[in-house]
């Protein structure tokens, strides 16, 4: 009987150990499975993960494209402009070259190499602008301007005559080479380019002769009338008590009539009439008279 209580008794310990060890094992059975259950979701997170992210680089991948794409259609679009505009500036240097404007190895256009101004009917066929139409000559043609100087006043010994030259439209194409001046037509010409002027001693004629770089010359004449040899002529007459005296000068004019030593300088008409109470004479013998020029 004690065998079989014993026995019982190791049975039912061992039951009550299973039925202990059987939720610990189930717990651990299970704990097992939510581990990998876990493991599995892991993995499988992280599959989508990869997926999302397989995904996210395609979606980049093809963003990139598209962007690329949108880069390449600008950089299209640009190339286009760009040919355009390459276009419009080899179209400006063609209208360039065209005006004159040296472009690469194009040969340029030719320079007036006129030397004198050309007209309808004296064109240089020798320069390759003018020949082909006149009217495009750049030559400037000197005007060159002689003025030879009357002396003021008047005079009854020498005096001198200036002399000037100018190119009055400044064309840049004149500079002188001498001047040479004479007086009277039988006179003999003196070089005065250096002094530009000629002594006269006389109402005369003054001749001027300049040449230019070019041997090209130039003349100018002058009558000069400054000189006064001839003396006045008075006239006078005495008729109660009044002086009356005509004074006359061809030249140079009367500038003053003396009487007894008094100046008279306002004369009417050539006519000085004086009271002769004024002086200490009365009788117009005792008179002195004079005029100057």
């Amino acid at each position: 009987m004690k065998k079989k209580l014993s026995v019982r008794a190791a049975v039912s310990l061992l039951l009550s150990a299973l039925l202990f060890c059987m939720p610990v094992g189930a717990f651990m059975a299970n704990s097992g499975n939510t581990v990998d259950a876990y493991a599995e979701g892991t993995i499988t997170e992280e599959s989508g993960g990869a997926s999302e992210e397989n995904s996210t680089e395609g979606e980049t991948e093809e963003t990139a494209g598209a962007e690329e794409s949108t880069e390449t259609g600008e950089s299209s679009e640009n190339g286009e402009d760009e040919t355009g505009e390459t276009e419009t500036e080899s179209g400006s240097n063609e209208e360039e070259t065209e005006s004159g404007t040296v472009s690469g190895n194009e040969v340029p256009e030719p320079e007036c190499t006129c030397k004198e101004k050309c007209t309808q009917y004296s064109a240089d066929k020798n320069c390759e602008v003018c020949k082909g139409d006149y009217s495009l000559c750049e030559y400037v043609n000197p005007n060159v301007k002689i003025t030879i100087s009357t002396p003021s006043g008047w005079h009854n010994d020498t005096t001198k005559v200036h002399i000037s030259i100018e190119d009055v439209v400044h064309s840049g194409n004149f500079s002188i080479k001498t001047v040479q001046a004479k007086v009277a037509q039988n006179g003999s010409w003196t070089d005065v380019t250096e002094d530009m002027y000629v002594e006269i001693s006389e109402n005369t004629t003054v001749y001027v002769l300049v040449t230019d770089q070019k041997g090209k010359t130039y003349e100018k004449n002058r009558y000069m009338k400054c000189f006064d040899f001839t003396k006045p002529t008075l006239n006078a007459a005495v008729s109660d008590g009044l002086l009356s005296i005509q004074a006359h000068d061809t030249d140079s004019g009367i500038k003053a009539v003396y009487v007894n030593g008094y100046e008279f300088t306002e004369l009417t008409n050539g006519v000085l009439n004086i009271r002769l109470q004024q002086f200490d004479c009365c009788s117009a013998n005792y008179l002195h008279l004079h005029s100057s020029h």
